[in-house]
């Protein structure tokens, strides 16, 4: 759920994981976002998707950021029935799809894009254990690993693999030049560009709706 967590430290930790449960339990493809880290400052400029989606919603303010213009566009993708995927679906906003989506940040606590990709797999061992449960609790089915290159996306998808005890994979298929999909028993999880990358934007939503064609729905 969507809440904020701490620790006996006095440590405050950034609300993740899903967006909303009533959407969640009748979304077809139970979809995960793993980030890197929260775009927020702090307490007062908190990165909640759940917040976001509301304020949206209701007109209390439009929303300019790039990661979440694509994480709508890619929850609409992967929650579509595949005779629906046309040009509107890869395009069009509707952050209604984003409440049966979920999303975890690696790093747990406050941020602003500032840690580098080196010291994911640090983060990662940090907040391991909360990490696990999350996705444990979560259910995904769907899990999507964003980073910035190649190495990035295999970092963040070995960190899930490692956590889950998933081992290799059934199958590894590639769809375009910038998504592979490793297939286990219970998860299907992606390696692809992190929503915020703009230059692989497009390429990124149509090869989720070629992976969309042959796995989901």
């Amino acid at each position: 759920m969507y809440q904020k967590n701490g620790d006996s430290n006095g440590n405050t930790y950034i609300s993740d994981g899903i967006i909303n449960y009533d959407a969640w339990q009748n979304s077809p493809n139970k979809i995960l976002f793993v980030l890197k880290e929260p775009n927020t400052g702090g307490p007062d400029g908190e990165w909640s998707l759940s917040r976001v989606y509301e304020e949206i919603t209701f007109g209390q303010r439009e929303h300019s950021s790039p990661t979440i213009f694509q994480l709508a566009k890619l929850a609409r993708i992967l929650n579509t029935p595949v005779a629906q995927i046309d040009g509107t679906a890869l395009e069009t906003i509707d952050y209604s799809f984003l409440r049966g989506c979920s999303a975890i940040n690696i790093k747990k606590n406050y941020g602003r894009r500032e840690a580098e990709w080196s010291q994911i797999d640090s983060f990662a061992k940090k907040y391991a254990s909360q990490l696990k449960d999350q996705i444990e609790f979560i259910k995904p089915r769907v899990m999507y690993c964003g980073g910035y290159n190649e190495g990035q996306q295999l970092s963040i998808r070995a960190m899930v693999v490692e956590l889950l005890g998933l081992g290799v994979p059934k199958e590894i298929k590639k769809y375009g030049k910038i998504m592979h999909v490793h297939v286990y028993e219970k998860f299907l999880i992606l390696d692809a560009y992190h929503p915020q990358y703009q230059k692989a934007q497009t390429e990124t939503r149509e090869a989720c709706a070629m992976f969309v064609k042959d796995f989901a729905n």
